[in-house]
């Protein structure tokens, strides 16, 4: 958490720039490029989008999905509150993932690169 503290103007700054910043890299999402949306409407996502033969269920076992969203949901209970929608889409599908589950894990990840310094601010 970064947090801080202007005593002139009476404010504080709540936000989690250097933990976005370690997520990004540990999913080499870092040098992503940046995007406006949180979730966008060509989203949607559904059970059926889960795997069904071998080579997905391959590609299942090689992302780290359930900690992807995970790191989601924890940047999103502290201070990152306007990606609830999407992490909460995202965490319905973790024990039976598919290629366009990831992609929209992906997407929120780069979200989160363009909202890097937004955080809850609170004044006198």
């Amino acid at each position: 958490m970064d947090i801080v503290r202007d005593i002139i103007k009476g404010t504080i700054h709540f936000s989690q720039g250097s933990y976005v910043e370690k997520v990004l890299k540990k999913f080499n999402m870092f040098n992503a490029k940046p995007i406006s949306t949180p979730i966008a409407g060509h989203f949607k996502l559904s059970l059926s989008q889960s795997p069904s033969n071998e080579e997905e269920y391959k590609f299942k076992s090689n992302i780290l999905y359930a900690h992807a969203t995970r790191s989601l949901m924890y940047a999103m209970v502290c201070s990152i509150t306007y990606i609830a929608y999407g992490a909460s889409l995202v965490s319905k599908f973790m024990g039976n993932l598919g290629n366009e589950h990831w992609m929209t894990v992906k997407w929120l990840f780069r979200y989160l690169k363009k909202t890097t310094n937004i955080g809850l601010k609170f004044s006198k």
